[in-house]
Formats: C-alpha cells, sequence, structure tokens
C-alpha cells in the first residue's frame, strides 16, 4: 500500500499525471453538478397513509362512498361547481341549474323527462375515488400544517407523467415542477376536503393555458340516500 501511494505521489508530480488529476477532478465535479441538479427534482416517497406514519388520516367514509358533497373546478379563473350526494353506486347532483342523477356511469338530466346524457363531469378520472386513492399511493409526502382548530392539511406531490400513466394509460416525459394533492381532515382525523392544484398536469397535456384547481368537500358521512327518480318515472307510466 505504502509502495503504491509513493508511486502515485511520484505520477502526480509528473506533467502527464497533472493532466489526468485536472481532468479527472473536473470530470467527477461534473458528474456530482449533473447528479445534484436532477436530486432536486425528485420527492421523498410516501411510505403510506393511515399506516402508522405521523401523516395518518382516516379515508373509510370516502371508501364507502356515502356521502353529500361539493365539487368546484376551476379551469383558467371560471369555475364549474357540483353539489350533491352519493350513495351505493347512485348520485343526485346540480350542476349550471340543471338536475342530474347518475347510476354507476349512467347519467340522465331532468328537462321535461329525464334524459339520458353524457357525463357533465369535468376531468371525471380525477373526480373518482378509486383514481384519488391509486394516485395517493404513489405521490410523494412532502408535509404538513396544523391549525388551532384541530384541521390538518397533507400535502403530497405528484408528477404529471404519474397521472397520465396511472389515469390516462399515457406515457409522457415532461420536466417540470409536481402537481400537489391535499388532504385536508378535521379535529377527528377524518378526511372532508381534497383540493388537487394541477396546473403542470392542465397545461403540458394542452387542457388549459394557465391553471386547473379542484376542490373536493364531504359531508353527512354514511347518512346519505338517493332515490332512483327513473323508477318513480317507470311506476307512473
Amino acid at each position: 500500500m505504502k509502495k503504491a501511494w509513493q508511486k502515485f505521489s511520484e505520477f502526480r508530480k509528473t506533467p502527464k499525471g497533472k493532466a489526468i488529476l485536472f481532468f479527472g477532478f473536473y470530470a467527477l465535479f461534473f458528474v456530482f453538478i449533473y447528479f445534484y441538479a436532477h436530486m432536486g427534482k425528485t420527492y421523498r416517497s410516501m411510505e403510506g397513509y393511515e399506516k402508522g406514519t405521523p401523516y395518518r388520516f382516516q379515508i373509510e367514509s370516502l371508501l364507502n362512498e356515502n356521502y353529500q358533497y361539493t365539487y368546484t373546478i376551476t379551469l383558467d379563473g371560471e369555475k364549474y361547481i357540483y353539489t350533491g350526494k352519493k350513495a351505493d353506486g347512485l348520485e343526485s347532483f346540480i350542476y349550471n341549474n340543471q338536475e342530474y342523477y347518475g347510476d354507476h356511469e349512467e347519467y340522465y338530466v331532468l328537462k321535461e323527462t329525464w334524459e339520458k346524457t353524457d357525463n357533465p363531469y369535468l376531468f371525471p378520472s380525477l373526480l373518482k375515488m378509486d383514481s384519488v386513492f391509486s394516485l395517493l399511493e404513489v405521490a410523494s409526502y412532502d408535509s404538513k400544517t396544523s391549525y388551532e382548530s384541530g384541521k390538518t392539511n397533507y400535502n403530497f406531490l405528484i408528477s404529471t407523467n404519474t397521472i397520465n400513466q396511472m389515469i390516462h394509460d399515457v406515457e409522457s416525459d415532461f420536466e417540470e415542477e409536481p402537481n400537489m394533492i391535499i388532504i385536508s381532515s378535521n379535529a377527528e382525523s377524518v378526511v372532508n376536503q381534497i383540493s388537487w392544484n394541477l396546473d403542470s398536469y392542465c397545461i403540458l397535456n394542452g387542457l388549459c393555458e394557465r391553471s386547473l384547481k379542484i376542490d373536493m368537500k364531504f359531508d353527512d358521512y354514511g347518512d346519505v340516500q338517493v332515490d332512483n327518480p327513473l323508477q318513480e318515472v317507470d311506476s307512473h307510466e
């Protein structure tokens, strides 16, 4: 070992040795800069929510899909608001002063009678609970903010590439600032709001010019019933 170090010391004093060490140092320096820059674009993986982690919150009520809700979609500053209730795969809601009824993947609008219609939701795939949970599982936990009222916001980061792959089955390779998912829970740690800040997703996919935000508020868990208005129409016939 001593002889090897002696030979290295003699070599580094030669013109050739000095040149190799000089360029070798700068090569290592630029490799370090490259990896450091790319590390700035990565985020801590979320170990899990509701799995014994410090950012625990309860989502069973959302999984049961029995609640009243208000969805506010703000697209380039324009608001689209849906208010209604959901239970057992059925939902009844108001949008744009029209009354709608949903039976799983089928939708009806009340005009003079109930008429079948296209899905009236903007960005419906991002409003589905299974999509929300799938994205949370792969999102990166960033931080949380607690308030005196007992409310807590849990902030998660997720890339447009991940959303495209998981929700739309589309491969993309964007360099971007990530999107944010904010989970809000009350003093009992029950989730009552999910907010999406999706500017990158929206702009990079050509869905908007400036911004996209989705606020999903929930209430009255387990106390909701949705009647089928189509059955009422059939009974009168």
